[in-house]
């Protein structure tokens, strides 16, 4: 998938000097902070239902 994404954004230019080192570490960094974010909310929901 992040081959496609790099051939879409590579034919409109916008990504003709990245490398694709940079997008996989982009997108592993986002779905870091995404499990982060939902981990947290899932420790807030548990402790909450202890209360």
């Amino acid at each position: 998938m992040l081959k496609y994404v790099y051939l879409i954004c590579d034919r409109q230019g916008t990504l003709k000097h990245m490398n694709p080192e940079f997008i996989s570490a982009a997108f592993l960094s986002f779905s870091l902070i995404f499990v982060g974010i939902g981990g947290g909310f899932l420790l807030l929901k548990l402790q909450g239902g202890e209360e």
